[in-house]
């Protein structure tokens, strides 16, 4: 990969890291070993592969998170197998995978990132920093953000969730908006790997929320587990027979959005759709995560 994110400003070009730092507050800590009010040194880690053609310009970001929970007070340690060296997996197989073969001619760049932190006390600080660290122009390049966090456990719901994926409709006012970007490319899937995808559901809680608050389309790959955060989430309660193809499912999404025609049009519907969606047995809006 090329070292770095050709988006980020006032950075050694040629490196892959991206320091920042984030202080917990004193509720943040309760459980951690972390001290209160000590600030703590964390690193996002990006590479990218360069656009071509008309769509160059344009970006794809990728990212899951490096950090597990480890170990809490009273609890026995995380080793953080699904939760999130998972996502991780995605996103080195899913960079390699793009390395290894000719990719379309007219394409957006893609920028693959490891984030530095993301569980409590400190939250989505890595995704943030990297957001943080984007002028306005670069953050209008960014076209969509695709996620990959607790993909692991196909087999305990049997379905793959595919999060921030909405279809076309209706706001309050009587506007229409289109469908996301992603929920139309899942749609025309003609091969989903074999795998049973569930769309109309928002994302919560991941690397996703600092895009989303900026008005950055995102799509949230999710196949959840009773472990979550759990000493049983380690290697012996993966999905290691479904994993290959939902990472192949995340490809697939991937590439399409590299090549969409034009995201610009789904970007500026996609805050407006994502408010308008509500939760069918809450009935509590998505919100537009602003």
């Amino acid at each position: 990969l090329t070292p770095g994110a050709p988006l980020l400003t006032g950075r050694d070009p040629d490196t892959v890291r991206q320091p920042f730092r984030a202080t917990g507050t004193d509720d943040d800590i309760v459980g951690y070993t972390y001290v209160p009010g000590r600030e703590y040194s964390f690193t996002n880690v990006v590479g990218s592969i360069p656009g071509a053609g008309e769509l160059a310009n344009e970006v794809i970001v990728i990212g899951a998170h490096l950090d597990g929970v480890g170990r809490q007070a009273g609890m026995d340690v995380t080793l953080g197998a699904d939760d999130d060296a998972a996502g991780i997996a995605a996103v080195l197989a899913i960079a390699r995978h793009f390395m290894s073969g000719p990719l379309p001619e007219n394409r957006r760049t893609v920028v693959f990132a490891g984030w530095g932190i993301e569980e409590l006390p400190f939250g989505t600080r890595g995704s943030e920093a990297f957001v943080g660290g984007l002028t306005e122009e670069a953050r209008q390049r960014v076209a969509y953000y695709v996620n990959f966090d607790l993909i692991g456990h196909y087999g305990d719901r049997g379905k793959l969730e595919v999060l921030g994926a909405y279809p076309a409709g209706t706001d309050e006012a009587g506007m229409e908006f289109s469908a996301s970007a992603a929920h139309s490319i899942v749609e025309g899937l003609a091969d989903r790997r074999g795998l049973t995808l569930e769309m109309d559901e928002p994302g919560a809680n991941s690397d996703f929320e600092p895009f989303c608050q900026v008005g950055i389309p995102y799509v949230f790959f999710l196949a959840t587990t009773d472990c979550h955060h759990l000493a049983c989430d380690n290697l012996e309660s993966m999905d290691f027979d479904a994993l290959p193809s939902v990472i192949q499912v995340g490809s697939d999404v991937t590439l399409a959005l590299l090549v969409e025609p034009d995201l610009a049009t789904t970007r500026s519907d996609f805050l407006r759709g994502h408010a308008a969606q509500t939760d069918p047995d809450t009935g509590e809006s998505w919100g537009d995560c602003r």
